[in-house]
């Protein structure tokens, strides 16, 4: 039997699709060639391609679910980075490289303190 975990993750890459076009149908005169633009973008396309690789993952391994998710915290730091990154460079005009980068770095690094939590619980 497959995990019910399957569904849960098609859902999940249905609906990053979903509101991928829902934002660029939205936003039709935005520039999406712009640095916020195109992290947004790729935050929602990162999120549907790693939904879907957890789908073929379960469905192919039933026992993939009950071992640690590394690829999880992996797609949270490129997502979460990338979503960080977006709204900074739509707030600002004039984006300071510097605290960009701290951004950047804080965002990967808050995900790694999260993957070394889920490891002390196990």
């Amino acid at each position: 039997m497959h995990s019910p975990r399957i569904a849960v993750d098609l859902f999940a890459a249905f609906a990053h699709f979903v509101l991928l076009i829902t934002i660029c149908s939205i936003n039709r005169e935005a520039a999406w060639g712009s640095g916020a633009g195109v992290s947004l973008i790729m935050m929602q396309i990162v999120a549907i391609f790693a939904h879907l690789f957890y789908a073929q993952k379960l469905y192919s391994d039933s026992n993939w679910n009950n071992e640690r998710n590394l690829f999880k915290w992996v797609e949270y730091a490129i997502s979460a980075t990338l979503g960080t990154v977006s709204v900074f460079l739509s707030a600002e005009s004039d984006p300071n490289r510097s605290l960009l980068a701290l951004l950047i770095t804080l965002s990967i690094t808050i995900q790694t303190v999260g993957y070394s939590l889920d490891l002390e619980r196990s």
